[in-house]
């Protein structure tokens, strides 16, 4: 514990709580000895895990016990310093985790100056962040959280271009509703809140926040290994998924694969927009989920449906104008749902299969169908100014308000 000075541990360090493996681990404070301020440091990182890219460099653990573990660091140097530096390789178990940093460098763009930075690689060493509790209603397990005072990453948490694993860093809840939340902000005017790439995040009934604040997020890097994984934890069913931000950065140029029985929303941050026109699902990505929410009422950035959906329940793409180039499937009371505020366009060739409806309806400019497949146990409602080509329709009742009808 330390409110003045820097923390550093070396390569092979072992901190366990629970010598004996009673069960019985205590908790684990790094940052100020009352646990509420941050280990700080002006010439370097002010918390640093390890020195080579290493397995199991270092461990910091409760063992089986449900001991919370705290993990605090600011850098207030106008240098190049991250507030909590890892090495790939690093273990963190604990009942519940809780990590913060911060970073007041004052360069605009350099990695090694985020709140919290992991921007390594190793065939074989891997970084595990693990909160094992359970609880009885939805609670953060884990929680990371950071603050770039002037640079442009806040939270850093992946692998670098050389990169070939996409468990780089997992972050994983084991217990019954057991949340993750990560969020990230940049106090720079293009800041990126929170980057992911070559990242899987697990959990078994717990939900996943995900958070930039008023910045941009990445997920996922082009390269071969360096994509964003959300997998179910001990073959539960996944939770919920929401990531708030301005938009996903042009630097997200991977995949992101979901597979979890839970919601999935990509949102503007609360009254506001995404600033960019955006892609998601991200080309090539495998997206399986309990339900797809894109946009919101007050969006007015293009949306453009990038990979195949397959959904148990509501598809639902809110605000600018939309393209959806690849098929969704519904299943049970599953809708399909897209509001845009000014044009709709479906590629040619690709269906729309509802469990439920498909609904087409308020935007300002034509709905483009190019002889889609709009299939519906119920019903197709179309409402726009003008349909422009034909679709295949098969439903139990097709609904068209049109102000100049071409269909």
């Amino acid at each position: 514990n330390t409110s003045s000075g820097d923390v550093t541990f070396k390569d092979y360090v072992l901190v366990n709580s629970d010598k004996d493996d009673s069960g019985a681990g205590g908790d684990i404070t790094i940052g100020s000895p009352t646990g509420n301020g941050n280990a700080t440091s002006s010439v370097n990182a002010a918390v640093r895990f390890g020195e080579s890219n290493i397995n199991d460099v270092v461990r910091i653990t409760t063992g089986s016990g449900s001991g919370n573990i705290s993990i605090r660091g600011e850098a207030t140097s106008t240098s190049n310093h991250s507030g909590v530096f890892f090495r790939a390789g690093v273990k963190i178990t604990g009942g519940t985790v809780s990590l913060y940093g911060k970073a007041e460098a004052s360069s605009r763009t350099d990695v090694n100056a985020a709140g919290i930075y992991h921007y390594q690689s190793s065939s074989t060493a891997k970084t595990l962040i693990e909160a094992n509790n359970s609880y009885q209603v939805h609670t953060d397990a884990l929680v990371i959280e950071a603050n770039a005072v002037s640079t442009e990453y806040a939270v850093i948490l992946g692998n670098d271009p050389n990169g070939t694993s996409k468990d780089s860093v997992t972050l994983r809840t084991n217990g019954d509703l057991a949340d993750i939340s990560v969020s990230g902000s940049s106090g720079h005017s293009t800041g990126v809140g929170v980057w992911m790439a070559g990242t899987t995040i697990s959990t078994n009934t717990g939900n996943v926040s995900i958070d930039s604040s008023s910045n941009r997020v990445v997920f996922s890097r082009s390269a071969n290994g360096r994509q964003v994984t959300y997998e179910r934890a001990n073959g539960g069913p996944g939770g919920d998924i929401t990531i708030r931000s301005l938009g996903r950065d042009s630097e997200s140029t991977g995949k992101f694969d979901v597979s979890t029985d839970g919601k999935l929303s990509f949102l503007p941050p609360i009254g506001s927009w995404f600033t960019t026109p955006q892609i998601f699902p991200l080309t090539g990505s495998s997206f399986s989920v309990g339900g797809l929410e894109v946009g919101s009422s007050t969006n007015t950035a293009a949306l453009t449906v990038g990979a195949p959906v397959t959904s148990s329940g509501d598809v639902v793409y809110q605000g600018g104008a939309q393209t959806a180039n690849f098929s969704i499937t519904t299943t049970g009371t599953g809708n399909i749902e897209f509001y845009p505020t000014s044009t709709f366009t479906r590629a040619s060739n690709m269906a729309f299969n509802s469990g439920q409806d498909v609904l087409i309806s308020g935007g300002t400019g034509t709905v483009t169908l190019n002889n889609a497949a709009l299939n519906a146990k119920r019903d197709v409602e179309i409402a726009a100014p003008t349909i422009s080509t034909s679709a295949v329709v098969s439903a139990t009742n097709i609904r068209l308000q049109l102000d100049t009808p071409t269909f």
